[in-house]
């Protein structure tokens, strides 16, 4: 599958259900000698083309017209606003606070409504640290005065950190689509596959004739992407705390998309700019009478590049951030982190490669467990800060296929609101991916997840290890598993 194909079948997929620093500074480059690489030319500290007031002018017709639909068609109480609700905000009746809305609206509605402002900075030219403002406002202005609750802090948490990091992946993505001039994919179905990633800068990019793309994006970035539909089959639940172990029968349709963007082994490549290196993992369930997901992202907002063609080893390092949502029902969890990291490719051998991908992270912000709540006036799920761990290694063998393994944990400590404990989740996945023709692959994986959890003030302590097995046929955008070193 030619990359322009599997770029789009990733947008298909991924997009719904997905002014500190100078944005053209480069990041710091520790690199060996090496007189077979041509040093890179010094970025030009030109100010960028942007129009600064579009972006909030599309902000705002977005939240008057869900306001408007939610007071008019579905009449939502949220949004029967008037002018003494909006002065309620301003004048103590109704203080801050953390809301009881439902997991998905908090966790996912409100990060891609940030996502959709930055988005819209970013395509009108916007450098990428000053596009941050952009959803810091457009949050602050939704929660004074399109809703006649009482403002959220948590939505302002994740709306901004969240909307940045899931925006950034979305705004490269989407470009990455549609500049594959070279592909053979016919421009309009580029143009469909970047509106569904980034509907603001699709339009943006309509009105101005790209004239305000943003300048700071990478050129011919290393990347690879796959796509993999399967079923899981059947599963195991145990309770440690009980020691009781259950079956759960039948079968489970999968849908997964993943890019992984600026691989490190590429010489040439610099990472100038925040997001030069990021990663999207998307994943939908459908079956026993539900339908769950979730997308973990990352991407490097600053950090340095180390090696160079003539060493085994060559990545980066710095600050990542992430934000990550998984609507599993027992081991639910969404947080907005920032952390130390580091990813690398490391050739082992002639045609062993090692790709491997750490990172701790520290989390302001998370929401994670279900805490069997059935009151719709209470909160069922657990919120506070916390920390992360992400670990991903590839074991790549040439043009032939994948060892992957992929682990997460969250451990989120409830100190903001009631009820108090903490919760301890992680994900992990194991298994291979191989070629069987062309850019069709075949892969089997084993998915487990763990949870530990402790609420002393209602003694609800849940504790549950899940194993599943799953199949999958991929779709791969070239058939060298993202590996960058060609002979």
């Amino acid at each position: 599958m030619r990359p322009g194909r599997a770029l789009l079948v990733v947008a298909l997929l991924a997009a719904p259900a997905l002014a500190a620093l100078p944005d053209d500074a480069p990041m710091l480059e520790v690199v060996a000698p090496d007189a077979g690489v041509a040093p890179a030319a010094a970025p030009t500290l030109q100010a960028p083309r942007a129009n600064y007031l579009l972006p909030v002018l599309e902000s705002e017709f977005l939240h008057f017209g869900l306001m408007a639909f939610s007071n008019l068609v579905t009449r939502q109480p949220f949004a029967q606003i008037s002018l003494d609700s909006i002065a309620s905000h301003f004048d103590g009746r109704r203080p801050w606070q953390f809301d009881v809305d439902f997991f998905f609206t908090n966790q996912f509605g409100h990060p891609y409504q940030g996502a959709l402002s930055f988005t819209a900075a970013r395509s009108a030219g916007v450098p990428f640290w000053l596009a941050t403002i952009y959803p810091l406002l457009a949050s602050l202005s939704w929660e004074l005065f399109y809703e006649i609750d009482a403002p959220a802090i948590n939505d302002q948490i994740t709306t901004t950190l969240g909307g940045i990091f899931l925006g950034e992946v979305l705004h490269r993505a989407a470009a990455l689509v549609l500049s594959d001039t070279g592909g053979g994919t016919p421009s309009w179905v580029r143009q469909v596959g970047s509106f569904l990633l980034s509907p603001a800068g699709a339009i943006n990019h309509w009105l101005t004739n790209g004239e305000l793309d943003a300048q700071d994006l990478d050129e011919n970035p290393p990347y690879f992407a796959h796509v993999s539909a399967g079923v899981n089959i059947g599963g195991v639940l145990r309770d440690p705390g009980t020691r009781r172990t259950y079956l759960v029968p039948g079968v489970q349709f999968n849908v997964q998309a993943s890019l992984t963007y600026g691989i490190p082994g590429d010489p040439a490549f610099r990472y100038r700019h925040p997001f030069s290196h990021f990663a999207l993992d998307a994943n939908l369930l459908i079956g026993a009478g539900a339908v769950t997901g979730g997308f973990f992202t990352r991407g490097l907002l600053w950090g340095a590049h180390f090696g160079n063609a003539s060493t085994s080893v060559r990545g980066v390092w710095g600050v990542f951030g992430q934000y990550d949502f998984s609507a599993a029902s027992l081991a639910r969890v969404s947080s907005v982190a920032v952390g130390l990291g580091a990813s690398l490719q490391w050739k082992l051998g002639t045609d062993v490669f090692l790709q491997a991908t750490g990172m701790l992270s520290g989390v302001p912000f998370a929401s994670a467990g279900a805490l069997g709540v059935e009151d719709v006036t209470v909160r069922d799920y657990h919120i506070g800060a916390g920390a992360q761990a992400t670990t991903d290694l590839r074991l790549l063998y040439r043009d032939l296929g994948w060892l992957r393994l992929t682990a997460r944990n969250w451990f989120i400590v409830g100190a903001y609101t009631q009820p108090t404990g903490w919760e301890s989740i992680s994900y992990v996945t194991f298994g291979p991916l191989g070629k069987l023709w062309g850019p069709i692959g075949l892969g089997a994986d084993v998915v487990v997840v763990l949870r530990r959890s402790h609420f002393p003030d209602n003694g609800f302590a849940p504790q549950v290890n899940g194993v599943t097995g799953r199949i999958t046929l991929s779709w791969l955008s070239d058939g060298h598993f993202g590996l960058v070193d060609r002979r």
